[in-house]
């Protein structure tokens, strides 16, 4: 079972975060969200985890989903870089539409494989979305190596029933099913 550390602890991230813990493949271990508040409620969402205000506070994993806004991602990959939390070998990716795995370059630096992964999906509603991601468009952002230790995440999460673009920096608008 591999672990899996969740930044940004919004809708999406509770989202993945509860279908990967519900999969049985993936322990969700630690949730940071900006408030302890707002930690709190994604693993009570999740139904796993820990909660956890601040990177410092953030044991490392195998897995790492940044799932802050897009304007914070870049910021969050430095920080995250910076904190000496990412073991070499350690997959980060981010689920951003708008941003490229190349966002991620200071993780990259500390000798972790890096990754977009886009949904084409809404998380608007987090109980409805657990129900609905089967099956669901994604594409994946990265080169080969990444791409596929990137894929092992989701594919559990909807009962193996994905669908993936690969994309190679284009725009995601461009995907098409």
């Amino acid at each position: 079972m591999q672990l899996l550390n969740i930044i940004g602890a919004g809708k999406l991230g509770r989202t993945l975060g509860r279908l990967a813990a519900q999969s049985g493949q993936y322990r969700v271990q630690d949730c940071v969200a900006r408030s302890a508040a707002s930690a709190q409620a994604a693993v009570d969402f999740i139904g796993a985890g820990r909660a956890c205000s601040q990177l410092a506070q953030v044991q490392p994993a195998a897995l790492t989903l940044l799932s802050v806004p897009d304007d914070a991602i870049a910021a969050t990959a430095q920080a995250l870089a910076d904190s000496g939390r990412v073991q070499p070998g350690a997959v980060v990716f981010h689920a951003s539409g708008a941003a490229e795995a190349e966002i991620l370059a200071p993780l990259r630096a500390v000798g972790a494989h890096v990754a977009s992964l886009h949904p084409a999906f809404s998380f608007a509603d987090p109980a409805r979305a657990v129900m609905q991601f089967a099956a669901t468009l994604c594409a994946l952002e990265g080169d080969a190596q990444r791409c596929r230790r990137c894929r092992t995440l989701p594919r559990p999460l909807a009962h193996g029933r994905l669908r993936w673009h690969r994309v190679a920096r284009r725009p995601i608008t461009r995907l098409c099913r």
